[in-house]
């Protein structure tokens, strides 16, 4: 009995275990963040879930960045994006024009820098 266990044992730290260390997972095909995508995204976010002048609550809230994932002193990938496709976000988030809400002023710049009327 104990032979064969030794045997398991060569088996797996000789053939099986250097299998499992050089296998390299499956290439994901990167997301492609672009104005339709984050158009979707935030047309999709419920208004009482916005938030100005921070990046998270208490209460789930979030401003655009937010909801991309970034904090204070952290960013993703998501909110890179989103900056490089509209460089104001946060001062289009916080700060109120004609359009009152925090959703309907990033959609609206959104909208319009698709378009391209500028901002």
């Amino acid at each position: 009995m104990s032979i064969i266990l030794a045997a398991e044992a060569v088996l797996w730290y000789t053939l099986i275990w250097p299998r499992q260390l050089l296998a390299f997972p499956k290439e994901k095909k990167p997301k492609t963040y672009d104005i339709d995508y984050f158009i979707a995204k935030f047309e999709a976010i419920p208004y009482d879930r916005w938030l100005t002048f921070k990046f998270t609550d208490y209460r789930g809230r979030h401003c655009a960045l937010g909801h991309c994932g970034a904090r204070i002193m952290r960013s993703t990938e998501e909110a890179r994006a989103l900056v490089k496709v509209l460089p104001d976000t946060a001062y289009i988030n916080d700060y109120p024009d004609p359009f009152g809400h925090p959703k309907d002023r990033i959609l609206k710049a959104l909208r319009d820098t698709k378009t391209g009327v500028p901002i």
